[in-house]
């Protein structure tokens, strides 16, 4: 009888092994295949259609680290053809044809399914369980920060800035939010927050972590504000946080929010009483590193920043936007250095005019 059990256990251990490598073939090596058909289905649509003609070798999309790179070939082509936008239809549809792949590769890795807005400048995108009006609406900040933007900036055509449209990833969950960033090998000084701007040879991507329930406009607005700041006169290099913190504030107070019907629902914004802090520390990195964990301390930063622009725009706008051309393009970011060149004054010194200007309350 013991032989016997032990030929039934030896048939069915031959069994079970049989039956693995019959349907090993077929097993999925991400989590695509468990995504269901009828919501593939329904969100298809909603991954505006890329024609692979479009592409002709000017964007490459690698693996590891997950980024699209532009061709070398492009990169000679766009520099000796000054008078070509960044933002010609040429390069926005073959970028696209690898931004989209970049979305259905994300859509493996997440286990979500993709819905994607464009504008003219931004290709917005988040999984299928974000209502449209949501996408739309961070659709439509997008195109009127940057419209803003090159207004306040005076940006004129041929506009040199990043490469086709920023394509924006929104995710729900920190998870997801980090995974794309290993996905990326984005450094952890930028994927440390709940989004960044990760700019790769002129392609710009901007994860976002935030949900409709949240109050997400600071959030996608500092966003908006730093793609134009960081790629301006075609040098991606950051600019300093107070300047970009300014203009991200100056664009959420100046820009009509956009309606949102989750909105109603969502928890209000809490709004900090002004707390403006010395002028000086505004342009002090050690200040805006000690107090990013207290809320009461960087709305009053915010806050300054926000003022210290205004007064830049209204009084020195020539100065500021001198400055900028002259920060990007230096061999090396000095920001005393840059100023001087601007307004014949330091970074310290500027922050005492602007005081001294009544621009502090």
């Amino acid at each position: 009888m013991d032989y016997i059990n032990l030929a039934l256990l030896g048939v069915a251990i031959a069994a079970a092994v049989g039956w693995y490598l019959w349907t090993i073939g077929s097993a999925k090596p991400n989590v695509t295949g468990t995504l269901k058909e009828d919501v593939r289905a329904k969100a298809r649509p909603l991954l505006p259609h890329a024609d692979p003609a479009a592409s002709k070798g000017q964007f490459l999309l690698q693996n590891a680290p997950l980024l699209i790179v532009p061709t070398k070939r492009f990169l000679d082509n766009f520099t000796s053809t000054p008078g070509l936008s960044s933002f010609d239809p040429s390069i926005t549809d073959a970028l696209w044809v690898r931004q989209r792949a970049f979305l259905e590769r994300i859509e493996g890795e997440l286990g979500t399914v993709q819905q994607c807005d464009h504008t003219d400048h931004y290709a917005v995108a988040a999984s299928v369980n974000q209502p449209a009006d949501f996408t739309s609406a961070v659709s439509r900040d997008a195109e009127a920060s940057f419209n803003a933007m090159r207004d306040a900036l005076d940006l004129k055509d041929p506009l040199r800035l990043w490469f086709g449209r920023a394509l924006v990833v929104i995710v729900a969950n920190r998870a997801q939010f980090d995974h794309i960033a290993w996905l990326t090998d984005t450094p952890m000084s930028l994927s440390a927050g709940n989004a960044y701007v990760l700019a790769h040879d002129g392609v710009l991507l901007i994860p976002i972590y935030t949900t409709r329930a949240a109050d997400w406009r600071p959030l996608v607005l500092r966003q908006f504000a730093k793609a134009v700041l960081e790629s301006y006169a075609g040098r991606f290099r950051p600019c300093p946080r107070w300047l970009e913190e300014g203009f991200a504030e100056l664009l959420q107070r100046s820009l009509p929010r956009p309606p949102v019907a989750a909105d109603e629902g969502g928890p209000a914004a809490t709004k900090q009483p002004p707390q403006p802090a010395p002028p000086s520390a505004i342009i002090d990195p050690k200040t805006w590193d000690a107090d990013k964990d207290d809320p009461a301390k960087l709305a009053g930063l915010t806050q300054t920043s926000q003022r210290a622009v205004e007064w830049l725009l209204a009084r020195h706008r020539e100065q500021l936007i001198h400055f900028l051309q002259t920060y990007k393009t230096a061999a090396k970011p000095d920001e005393n250095a840059a100023w001087r060149a601007a307004m014949n004054v330091d970074a310290p010194a500027l922050m005492q005019a602007f005081a001294t200007d009544n621009a502090v309350a």
